[in-house]
């Protein structure tokens, strides 16, 4: 017996219907990546302050007070000038002595030697010391009076000059002082030393501002008068 299959056309119109239906929409993948979780940010620590130490404060040299030199030495410090005509003056350090051998000078002591000149020459100091020269003079240049002079113009240094020996054991000294003639007033002395020695040079002088006669005075250490040099100043 023969059995034959009748399709009525339903299952042809499935597999159309089927056919006809739109595929299933895909989702598109994101353009943009995933955003990352961020990690924690390290916590910044605010860096200590450096520890400075207080810079110790310098004293501030005090300046030095001028003071004149001459012959490779400082003038100690000026006495008071006695009148108002005159600046105070100096006795100025001495120069290194000579050895040299110089002629004797004789000299007897008695009273003050007056000098009608710029220099006065052997003044006895004791049995082995004596003042061999003082001179006025306008400057002292190398241990030796520079023009020689009893009259000076005001305002300039007047400078005694002094050269002497002494062959003793002892130190010998002189004082010198400046004198105004017309009110008698003199400077405080100032004391020169004379050492042990053959032949030793130094000076002291003095400035004086106002004009008149002076008077340039050689003491003893026992202030006795020695010599006496009369000038002028213009």
């Amino acid at each position: 017996m023969l059995v034959v299959a009748c399709d009525d056309g339903g299952a042809a119109k499935t597999e159309a219907k089927k056919a006809a239906a739109p595929p299933a929409k895909t989702a598109a993948p994101s353009a943009d990546p995933p955003a990352a979780t961020p990690r924690d940010a390290p916590t910044k620590v605010a860096a200590a302050d450096p520890i400075v130490e207080p810079t110790p404060s310098e004293p501030t040299p005090s300046e030095p007070t001028p003071s004149e030199a001459a012959d490779g030495g400082d003038a100690p410090a000026e006495p008071a000038a006695d009148d108002p005509g005159e600046a105070p003056g100096d006795v100025v350090p001495p120069d290194e002595g000579d050895d040299g051998d110089d002629d004797d000078a004789s000299a007897s002591p008695g009273s003050a030697m007056v000098a009608t000149a710029a220099e006065v020459n052997g003044i006895t100091l004791g049995e082995e010391a004596e003042l061999l020269r003082l001179v006025l003079a306008h400057d002292v240049v190398d241990r030796q009076p520079v023009d020689p002079a009893v009259s000076f113009p005001a305002g300039q240094k007047v400078n005694l000059f002094i050269e002497a020996r002494n062959e003793g054991s002892d130190e010998q000294s002189v004082q010198v002082t400046w004198e105004v003639v017309s009110s008698g007033r003199r400077s405080p002395p100032s004391t020169v030393a004379i050492p042990t020695r053959k032949l030793h040079r130094t000076r002291a002088y003095r400035t004086m501002k106002k004009p008149g006669e002076y008077r340039c005075i050689v003491l003893g250490a026992d202030d006795r008068e020695l010599a006496v040099i009369p000038f002028t100043i213009e």
